[in-house]
């Protein structure tokens, strides 16, 4: 069944047409990115499917009765609790909560003999009934399940909203809108804000969701792992591929690869007709040439495709460092009276390539600036080696000043000429049209390569950094990571990002509990050690309870009942020791070429030799616990 269509729809703004005569189909259960590069109008679609009205052209429809759930902006509430925010998704549900309320009242205040009495049971009987249906005795349940999941705590839901922080107050509307889990769920960049393992733990959930979804992300890992199908929005049209987003990329590659051939094939035909017209047009042959130019006015020529827009990075040589790069020991660090680092140590050594991981608020960033200085120390913790030259990459840009345009910023930080200034900036996708553009009005994504540009251009040998993909489409981060691939230097990262650290690092440092732990490997071979070691600990958690509860048991016996115990294993010890004793007289007396007899009677007795041993060690356990109890 389609859930949700839109037919023939059109969006401009001015003389810039967004999108043109573009149609798509959902269906239940179907999970569809929409992918494209930035700009594109990605957004803006989204914005179409929940308010048609913004659309210039065409239609959007919806199932009978379907609930669309969209990924707004978060609507400051201040003076509610999370819990109390969380609940108002659920209005209609806390409807029925009261009156059954009310009318457990009503029955509790009226007599039996009464005849209203039979009629308010039975209306208590109706809204219960669909109460349950709509899960209503378990709304708090799944609501602590969910915020749980996005990296919020037990004691958070009794939390006001005006006290989370900015990153968290970005994590609720996503909260909120899964709490209700609607029927579609249209999802722009739902992993903004979340840590590596909200991330995953988003994932997760999203896979097994009963409803359709429909999801703009920059995370290549968690596209490939949600969702069957994609929609590319390009060149004002939309075109659907059946298959997660690597299937998408190696059917686009291929698609343009023989559009290139036919392009070029078609072209040197047209060139060779051309020729023939114009050598023969005027003389012997004309008959036939002018016959050529009438088939060559009706070839449908096929269009070059304009080279994609992408960031032209190339490695350039950096001087090399001291061997030991960074070396920090025993560093803790408070914020106010709040512990957030304690006795942190690591050494970093030239041509390391290090992820560093962590839960939102877990002082990844806060370590990285009291290694930079950033943050003062209290003691000497942290040092530097010889000839490193560190390029900081931080999320919030502060190496822009936003008063200046872009040409100026590059012209500051750089001596070079005018014509170098324009020739760099092409490379990063600023052209003549974004010069002398004020880089407070520029998008994230700008403003990340602008100050990525800058960072690289100083040409360090010791790269810090923090989130470098946020804001970048998939294209900008894939050109990142191929340039990262090939950097001599020594890489630090913070990202949430799985499949741009597999790419990149080699180790995996872990901020957990306010203590780093170090694991070889990149992501995903960290991910694989530690669900391991996980298993592993479970294990021995259940091999403790069970001990725990043998021991139990056995303390709880009185002497009598051990010796029960001891006399009922003898007799069946005696029992086995006589049947292994006429088994091993009749193996005697097979005849060696009865090979099958043989093979038979031989393998029940070492069976029975096996049971004896186990009853054996039984046996002597309780002999020892009765001694205990002497």
């Amino acid at each position: 069944m389609i859930v949700l269509q839109g037919n023939a729809i059109s969006k401009s703004y001015g003389e810039s047409v967004i999108f043109s005569d573009i149609s798509f189909n959902l269906h239940e259960r179907q999970k569809i990115a929409l992918v494209g590069r930035n700009g594109v109008g990605k957004t803006t679609l989204f914005k179409g499917i929940m308010f048609p009205e913004t659309l210039d052209m065409g239609s959007i429809t919806y199932a009978k009765n379907i609930k669309i759930g969209y990924l707004e902006q978060f609507n400051e509430k201040s003076d509610v609790t999370l819990m109390e925010y969380l609940l108002e998704s659920y209005g209609d549900i806390i409807d029925l909560r009261n009156t059954l309320t009310r009318l457990e009242y009503e029955i509790s205040q009226t007599s039996i003999e009464s005849l209203n009495y039979q009629k308010l049971l039975a209306d208590y009987a109706e809204i219960t009934y669909h109460y349950e249906s709509l899960n209503g005795f378990s709304i708090e349940s799944q609501i602590k399940g969910i915020s749980n999941g996005l990296g919020f705590k037990k004691d958070d839901l009794n939390r006001l909203i005006s006290t989370f922080s900015g990153g968290e107050k970005s994590r609720l509307s996503l909260l909120k809108l899964l709490a209700r889990n609607p029927d579609v769920l249209i999802l722009d960049e739902p992993t903004n804000h979340l840590d590596i393992f909200s991330i995953e733990w988003l994932e997760n959930y999203l896979k097994s969701y009963d409803g359709a979804i429909f999801i703009i992300s920059h995370d290549r890992s968690f596209l490939n792992n949600i969702v069957t199908g994609v929609y590319e929005l390009d060149d004002k049209s939309l075109k659907y591929y059946h298959g997660d987003y690597n299937f998408y990329e190696k059917a686009k590659l291929e698609e343009l690869k023989i559009h290139h051939k036919a392009y070029e094939k078609q072209k040197k035909e047209i060139e060779k007709t051309e020729a023939f017209i114009l050598k023969y047009k005027a003389g012997t042959r004309s008959k036939q040439a002018r016959g050529r130019e009438k088939k060559l006015e009706k070839i449908v020529r096929l269009e070059k495709i304009p080279q994609k827009k992408v960031i032209n990075l190339k490695a350039s040589e950096i001087k090399e460092s001291g061997n030991l790069v960074l070396s920090v020991s025993n560093l803790t660090h408070y914020w106010g009276e709040e512990k957030i680092l304690n006795e942190v140590t690591f050494d970093i050594f030239k041509s390391d390539r290090i992820g560093l991981i962590g839960k939102n608020g877990s002082g990844k960033s806060t370590l990285v600036n009291l290694c930079l200085g950033n943050i003062q120390l209290i003691h000497n913790n942290v040092k530097i080696g010889s000839r490193v030259n560190i390029g900081y990459f931080e999320q919030n840009h502060t190496i822009l000043n936003l008063e200046r345009t872009v040409y100026e910023e590059i012209s500051y930080h750089f001596d070079l000429k005018k014509e170098e200034i324009y020739s760099i900036l092409a490379d990063f996708m600023f052209y003549q049209s974004d010069l002398d553009k004020k880089i407070s009005i520029l998008s994230g994504g700008e403003k990340t390569r602008l100050a990525l540009l800058i960072i690289l251009l100083k040409k360090p040998n010791f790269l810090i950094l923090d989130e470098p993909t946020n804001h970048l489409d998939l294209d900008s981060q894939k050109i990142i990571m191929d340039y990262l691939q090939s950097y001599s230097g020594t890489l630090l990262i913070i990202s949430h990002d799985r499949y741009f650290l597999d790419g990149v690092v080699d180790k995996i440092f872990l901020l957990e509990n306010k203590q780093l732990k170090k694991f070889s490997g990149n992501y995903t071979y960290y991910k694989e050690k530690s669900l391991e070691i996980q298993r592993i600990e479970v294990e021995k958690e259940k091999n403790v309870v069970l001990r725990e509860k043998k021991v139990k048991e056995k303390s709880s016996m009185s002497k009598s009942k051990l010796r029960e115990f001891i006399d009922e294993y003898e007799k069946e010890i005696v029992e086995k020791e006589k049947l292994l004793k006429d088994l091993k007289e009749e193996s005697c007396n097979i005849a060696p070429s009865n090979y099958q007899s043989f093979e038979l009677i031989g393998k029940d007795i070492g069976q029975l030799e096996e049971s004896l041993e186990s009853l054996y060690s039984k046996w002597e356990e309780l002999n020892q616990d009765l001694e205990d109890l002497l």
